[in-house]
């Protein structure tokens, strides 16, 4: 990837006001293609409502441009081939077979009550190996267990197939093997060109598998960088207020809080 690549996203000078209250101030990032990057920080501190912002679910002022083409004026359709989300809160409502929940992924790409193209079926079938789900297909996903249910909605948003994911706490109720699948899967994406936005609350996982990290504080970027930049024990301290332990492994940095301060 070139230095002088355009950013895919490119939020300026963002500002969202939530109950009278400035949740996000004044905060300007940008995310370049085939990077995964972790949105970090305590709770409160705006990182959901910074995704919901970039696709314009809350009002706000700034400007949030993808591709350089301001996403406030795109279609809703139009922005749902661009742009993936994984709410945090995200339900399966209906009780219809995972493979179906999965296909609502593919909506942005088919037209009223047309059957599936081939790459609609190729998509669904490449999200439901990504997230381990093809023994469970045919099942109610209202059957599954909550962390199934969640890989269920993770699968349905990489069905999108866009070039930049957004994803709050996609981590969570997952065991630690389907944790590490999905950020691996994270980084497959990547290699192959699209940037991923992930909310995380496990800094160990974001210390290992994230390019760059974004820690947020107060609404505003604390830090931005590697691993090694932003997740020092002075930046810990003062936003988190933890000390942590501090490693090395073959998969990379190791970051482990053990005690508040």
């Amino acid at each position: 990837m070139s230095a002088a690549a355009a950013p895919v996203l490119e939020v300026s000078d963002l500002s969202v006001a939530l109950g009278g209250r400035e949740v996000i101030d004044a905060l300007s990032c940008s995310l370049q293609a085939g990077t995964v990057v972790g949105l970090i920080g305590p709770n409160g501190s705006g990182k959901s409502t910074l995704l919901k912002a970039i696709l314009s679910l809350l009002p706000y002022r700034g400007s949030i441009r993808f591709a350089g083409q301001d996403l406030a004026g795109m279609a809703a359709k139009a922005r749902a081939r661009c742009i993936a989300y994984l709410p945090q809160d995200g339900e399966v409502i209906w009780p219809i077979a995972v493979d179906d929940v999965v296909m609502l992924g593919r909506a942005p790409y088919r037209s009223g009550l047309a059957p599936p193209s081939e790459a609609d079926s190729a998509a669904v079938e490449a999200a439901l190996i990504a997230m381990d789900l093809v023994a469970v297909r045919k099942r109610s996903a209202r059957m599954l267990s909550g962390g199934e249910r969640s890989r269920v909605l993770m699968a349905r948003a990489l069905a999108q197939q866009t070039p930049l994911l957004l994803a709050d706490e996609p981590t969570t109720g997952l065991d630690p093997a389907h944790q590490i699948g999905l950020m691996e899967t994270f980084q497959a994406m990547a290699r192959e060109g699209q940037t991923v936005l992930a909310s995380l609350h496990d800094l160990a996982l974001a210390a290992q598998w994230c390019d760059r990290l974004l820690l947020l504080h107060e609404g505003r970027i604390a830090l931005a960088g590697t691993a090694q930049e932003v997740l020092t024990p002075a930046a810990l301290k003062r936003v988190y207020g933890v000390e942590a332990y501090f490693g090395e492994s073959r998969a990379g940095r190791v970051v482990v809080p053990i005690a508040r301060t």
